[in-house]
């Protein structure tokens, strides 16, 4: 019963006094209370009821702030991912790329859109809110939507730093001004519009549907779908590579992140001049590769044996053009790699072009998060997080 009732038939004559009033992100407690994503905002006010000139009671509400505003908005939450490797940069079979990842749910992107005048982008860093303008100047081209959109980023993670924020980013915003304008469109099509998964099909898939995925790169030659080797940067008439395998990644199962304090990873020119120039790799390395991957990895996931999928995330990290991206990165991170191993993790690599890295182990995770940090002490700094892999792939509510 709201206390102004209870005053009002007691007859008790009162005043209120506001003591605070603030905005807070949801915690997971709270989302699960108010059936709301985690980090959307919450209104909160702590007031007391003054009676006779004396406290009579202090009271604290908290309620999501969307409660008092009656615009349709839509609002999306999306994952990360690490990319664990591309599988064929030979392409000698006639395909090319292919690749491994597993989606996050730490780090993580939640944005809300509504109709606006204009394209106007709250929130993220210069990074974000040019990925988010560009993604919905492409929507609304390709949509022939006539106003605009008012974007606020509640929640992001930085750019080019090995876990996908672009993809996701542009697919969340894609997704939700569709929606938004009552348009249902697969991942596949939106990938498409905003120029995203021309090599790795993992983010797409990811923001999809989460979980462990494989894709299966694309048809390569002079009348394929690709002609040269190039990243997805450079590849933004190609479609996302088809889902060859997806299966749930165990939940109990601890993913380590480290994020050394380095340059970030190669992207733009410089990543398209690296695989121009290390491409095409050795035949025999794609081979041990796809057998790796095939022979050990995929029996480890479904057996749910860490052990062995982290012997074949060790072994990968020698082959192919993951060899190539991890010889772009100084000796310390691949001395982070092996503290990794020797603390404890099953396995350990790096994402993308990093710096990225990452390691798989079980519930004692913290030790090696400890051995972890001692290093990146040593190395100027980073940051470490401990999260589990996303079986659910992106969400969406419409308020």
């Amino acid at each position: 019963v709201p206390i102004g009732t209870i005053m009002q038939n007691h007859r008790i004559e009162a005043r209120r006094e506001i003591l605070d009033a603030r905005v807070l992100p949801a915690d997971a407690t709270f989302s699960t209370v108010f059936g709301i994503y985690r980090d959307e905002p919450l209104l909160n006010r702590r007031y007391q009821i003054i009676h006779q000139e004396q406290p009579l009671i202090a009271i604290e509400e908290t309620f999501p702030y969307h409660r008092f505003e009656d615009e349709r908005r839509v609002i999306v939450t999306a994952p990360s991912r690490i990319h664990l490797g591309l599988i064929d940069m030979n392409g000698s079979s006639g395909r090319v790329d292919g690749g491994i990842g597993i989606a996050l749910t730490d780090p993580g992107i939640l944005l809300e859109v509504k109709r606006g005048d204009g394209i106007e982008i709250r929130g993220g860093d210069d990074a974000c809110r040019q990925a988010v303008r560009s993604a919905a100047e492409l929507m609304h081209a390709a949509l022939h939507i006539p106003n605009g959109a008012a974007i606020t980023l509640r929640r992001t993670y930085p750019r080019h730093i090995g876990l996908g924020s672009g993809t996701q980013l542009a697919l969340a915003t894609a997704s939700a001004i569709a929606e938004l304008h009552g348009q249902h469109l697969p991942a596949a099509v939106l990938a498409r519009i905003v120029g995203r998964g021309g090599t790795s099909g993992i983010g797409t898939a990811a923001f999809e549907q989460g979980g462990f995925i494989l894709d299966g790169g694309h048809t390569f030659g002079i009348h394929g779908e690709k002609a040269h080797f190039s990243p997805s940067s450079a590849s933004k008439e190609v479609r996302p590579a088809p889902v060859t395998v997806h299966h749930p990644f165990p939940e109990d199962w601890r993913i380590l992140l480290a994020v050394p304090q380095i340059p970030p990873g190669a992207s733009a020119a410089a990543e398209v001049d690296i695989f121009h120039s290390h491409c095409p790799v050795p035949l025999d390395e794609v081979r041990e590769i796809s057998h790796e991957i095939l022979m050990r990895m995929l029996p480890a996931l479904v057996e749910r044996d860490l052990d062995a999928f982290g012997t074949a995330v060790n072994h990968l990290q020698d082959l192919g053009f993951k060899r190539v991206e991890l010889g772009f990165q100084p000796q310390a991170v691949h001395d982070l790699l092996g503290a990794m191993r020797e603390a404890g993790a099953a396995g350990a690599g790096m994402s993308s072009f990093g710096p990225t890295l990452y390691a798989f182990g079980d519930a004692g995770m913290g030790e090696v998060e400890r051995a972890v940090r001692e290093r990146l002490d040593t190395m100027g700094g980073g940051e470490t997080l401990i999260t589990t892999a996303n079986n659910a792939g992106a969400e969406q509510r419409i308020t």
